[in-house]
């Protein structure tokens, strides 16, 4: 902060006001909380984030998923973050999952931090691309690709069946 000729503010407090404003924002995209109910009422569904635990907690509260959820995995009370495999070894621990047997799916919007997830554990992989964006070469073409979360919704409501679980 001095670098930045902004020696009178405490970045301790800035980190917690960030934290305390980011916690505050939970907005749904149109369409989404309608499918994302459907999809966690269907299958069986955690929330997997690198977020803080009182930031996410606060967020998942005022999204009203708390219920709709089996598990809510943060990478602050795991000591681990996505991607590393040792948290999703205390996922599948927590879970009683076996990820050799089990079919998972991964959806998120991230590459480095979701997709690398699921390439790491060998999970099937569902990247919601809202803006279109294309895909680096340095990655396999995912299971599958969405702009929204309704269109996943119709390829797991397909039939047949063709996922069996979320995270």
């Amino acid at each position: 902060l001095d670098q930045l000729a902004l020696k009178n503010l405490d970045s301790t407090q800035i980190a917690k006001d960030y934290e305390k404003y980011l916690a505050e924002k939970a907005e749904w995209l149109p369409e989404t909380k309608e499918y994302f109910f459907k999809i966690a009422n269907d299958y069986n569904s955690s929330i997997i984030t690198n977020g803080y635990q009182a930031v996410q907690g606060t967020r998942i509260n005022k999204a009203g998923i708390q219920d709709s959820v089996d598990h809510v995995f943060t990478s602050e009370y795991i000591g681990h973050s996505k991607p590393s495999p040792l948290y999703f070894e205390y996922v599948f621990n927590k879970l009683k999952i076996d990820p050799q047997k089990a079919k998972i799916l991964i959806v998120g919007d991230s590459l480095s931090s979701d997709y690398q997830s699921a390439l790491n554990i060998k999970a099937d992989f569902c990247w919601v691309n809202q803006n279109g964006q294309p895909l680096p070469e340095k990655y396999p073409q995912p299971n599958c690709v969405v702009e929204h979360i309704k269109d996943l919704h119709a390829i797991m409501n397909s039939s047949p069946p063709k996922l069996e679980s979320t995270l």
